[in-house]
């Protein structure tokens, strides 16, 4: 993603709609947490990560320490409910928004 469309994404389109971060890790009362847009992210939050194709929904998890978030997603399958599911390691600086409420 060029630093231009990440910009723009990271405003919403035209300066409107959702808005998008990065995950921050910040200490509170002992307890380290990520925050995205000045929320908290809890383990199973869904969030929206935005890819060269547009923007994925999925969840949320984190282990602790030093260890990397994850991002959890499934792909529906033709052939009447099967899915594909996966995750991956949030890479540092991965865009992300809280998914609209639709």
């Amino acid at each position: 993603m060029s630093e231009e469309s990440a910009e723009s994404a990271a405003s919403g389109p035209e300066g409107r709609g959702p808005r998008a971060g990065v995950l921050e890790l910040r200490e509170r009362g002992g307890r380290s947490k990520h925050w995205l847009l000045e929320r908290t992210v809890n383990g199973g939050d869904p969030l929206a990560l935005c890819c060269s194709g547009g923007w994925i929904v999925g969840r949320y998890e984190w282990a602790g320490g030093e260890a990397a978030p994850r991002f959890h997603f499934s792909v529906e399958l033709a052939g009447g409910g099967r899915v594909w599911e996966s995750s991956f390691e949030l890479p540092e600086g991965a865009l992300l928004r809280w998914p609209s409420r639709e």
